[in-house]
């Protein structure tokens, strides 16, 4: 596959890069030319909801095309650290990363997980930890927020909120 040459290539623009990246994904999911990653993510989902009788695995999906463009990103950086070429005038915050605590993290989404309305509706009654699938949030691959019932999204293993209040960013977001 042609776009998978373009990781072997010095000095690619972001957009390059990731348009290249996302073609191959779609790819991986048996998507075709052209969809993009999105309408192959809503089209698997409808395939799969009309056909199963089971809920809807999010991970069985293909990522959304923002998550798999930080994913890219990061991708092509190691590329290019690994075959060690023009590894000097990268800035791997350009490329997919974050700091946190004066460690690279992955950002995973630009994007919240779902419309706020939606979030609104989808919460939790734990009374322990959430960290079970009995947590609705977690069942949902969502982290608990403020309209969850005894944790409000803050104190328990299923929250984002404690990450992002250390790093100062909101980056942690599901794909």
């Amino acid at each position: 596959m042609e776009s998978l040459q373009k990781f072997n290539t010095v000095d690619l623009q972001q957009n390059d890069v990731i348009s290249a990246g996302l073609e191959v994904i779609s790819y991986l999911y048996g998507g075709v030319p052209l969809e993009g990653l999105d309408l192959l993510r809503l089209r698997l989902y409808t395939n799969k909801s009309i056909t199963g009788n089971k809920m809807v695995q999010v991970k069985s999906l293909p990522p959304t095309s923002d998550a798999a463009s930080f994913h890219v990103m990061r991708t092509y950086y190691q590329c290019q650290e690994w075959i060690n070429l023009n590894t000097n005038s990268m800035d791997p915050l350009c490329w997919g990363w974050t700091l946190r605590d004066n460690k690279l993290m992955p950002i995973t989404s630009s994007l919240p997980p779902a419309p706020e309305n939606l979030l609104k509706i989808i919460h939790c009654n734990c009374k322990s930890n959430c960290d079970s699938r009995r947590c609705t949030c977690r069942k949902h691959g969502l982290s608990c927020s403020v309209g969850c019932g005894q944790c409000r999204g803050t104190t328990c293993t299923n929250s984002s909120v404690e990450e992002s209040e250390s790093s100062g960013s909101d980056d942690t977001v599901l794909q």
